[in-house]
């Protein structure tokens, strides 16, 4: 479905003029903060006024090179409806049961028109976290330059084409489907230590693009297509008690050659340990090298104390339930990213965890206030980068109520 923006046509509704083509919607002159996702959310919607508009139309015209999970959609629209607001009679985005979302006011097309000049900017005060935030993420960003580009690394001359990998979700094999936690976050922990490897030769598939295929039976050569990857990376698990055994293997896709095969056989407290041995394998296959840096910052963790392989597990846990975006999923992380903390409270990536669900919880839930879980989001996502200042999942959590709470 295309959007009239090309036409330069400004949609006018109530007190707000909407501009898909700059994706800006104004209310009475001044700019409504949106993201860019929600304003062509926004302008699908408007552009088919008093049509029903399916979930799935939207996330394809939206999303079109992504997978996103209908709660994605579900979050936007509350974002939006909440920035459009209306003091009286239904709001402007109603909910069609078990189908999609319409429109319900009247819309005028209108030429489009010179931009009003910028709002005064707001009171200092408003804005403290937002500095902090931005502070915290060009150093996040100088961090990563500095590792990426050691002074004393010798030039190398960049190859002519990146190669691009994904790893697909790894298949639970035990038999139980309380295990799931364990497979998907192995999934997850394996694209973050690949990641690790020499961006400027190899790039990473994100999980959202990767766990569509979970459960799925799809020609790997379809699957490599789609993703836009000349390499797969594929396994199972099978874990008893203290012990775990991971299948890996390697595939180009051009003709679907497995380039090797392996069985990790370890105690689930070395868990981190194997993560890195089957990244160092990759790594060799591809003709690639870790990062030194991250090498010395993964053996520093492989050797897990019991407390803090019982925090890891807890991780796990609270990020399989984290993902499912749901009232329920969030309640269960909280209770599983806590457990974590309450076993290391050392443990940033569960404090993250936690700043993640305290920033979501209350957009899916539009019965709690919004300032007492943000207050507690920022918190934790503040301690986690006390905690780790090189860890990405923090930036992340601070970004995250940066734009969906400070409107930044």
């Amino acid at each position: 479905m295309g959007l009239k923006g090309s036409q330069n046509i400004v949609y006018r509704f109530g007190e707000f003029a909407l501009d898909p083509r700059s994706r800006v919607l104004r209310r009475a002159g001044q700019r409504v903060p949106l993201t860019p996702k929600a304003v062509d959310v926004l302008s699908i919607l408007v552009e088919r006024a008093e049509q029903v508009v399916t979930r799935e139309e939207l996330i394809d015209a939206v999303w079109p090179d992504s997978y996103v999970e209908e709660s994605n959609l579900t979050q936007t629209v509350f974002m939006l409806r909440k920035a459009l607001g209306r003091d009286s009679g239904e709001p402007y985005i109603a909910t069609v049961q078990g189908r999609g979302y319409r429109f319900v006011a009247e819309v005028r097309l209108v030429p489009e028109e010179a931009a009003p000049p910028p709002a005064p900017s707001p009171g200092r005060h408003r804005y403290l976290w937002t500095a902090a935030g931005a502070v915290a993420a060009v150093s996040a960003v100088m961090a990563a330059l500095l590792i990426t580009f050691r002074p004393d690394a010798p030039s190398e001359a960049p190859r002519a084409e990146r190669l691009m990998l994904a790893v697909l979700p790894f298949e639970n094999l035990t038999g139980d489907a309380g295990q799931e936690y364990f497979s998907d976050g192995l999934t997850e922990e394996m694209i973050s230590q690949i990641g690790k490897l020499d961006s400027r030769y190899l790039g990473v598939i994100a999980r959202t693009s990767v766990m569509r295929y979970k459960g799925k039976q799809i020609p790997l050569d379809r699957v490599g297509a789609d993703l836009g990857v000349q390499y797969l990376l594929e396994g199972s698990v099978r874990r008893e008690s203290s012990k775990v055994r991971v299948t890996a293997q390697l595939i180009r896709v051009d003709d679907q050659t497995h380039l090797w095969s392996h069985d990790y056989d370890r105690e689930v407290r070395n868990l981190l340990a194997l993560e890195r041995d089957i990244a160092h394998d990759i790594a060799e296959e591809i003709q690639l090298s870790l990062d030194e840096s991250a090498v010395a910052v993964e053996a520093s963790r492989a050797g897990m104390t019991p407390a803090q392989y019982e925090a890891h597990d807890a991780y796990l846990k609270g990020r399989f339930f984290w993902n499912k975006r749901t009232i329920e999923g969030f309640e269960e992380a909280i209770k599983h990213f806590s457990l974590a903390i309450e076993a290391d409270p050392h443990n940033a990536r569960a404090h993250a965890g936690l700043a993640d669900c305290y920033a979501l919880f209350p957009l899916y839930n539009a019965l709690l206030p919004q300032e007492p879980y943000v207050a507690k989001a920022r918190a934790e996502a503040l301690r986690a980068l006390e905690l780790d200042e090189r860890l990405a999942a923090a930036h992340t959590s601070l970004a995250l109520i940066l734009e969906n709470h400070d409107w930044d």
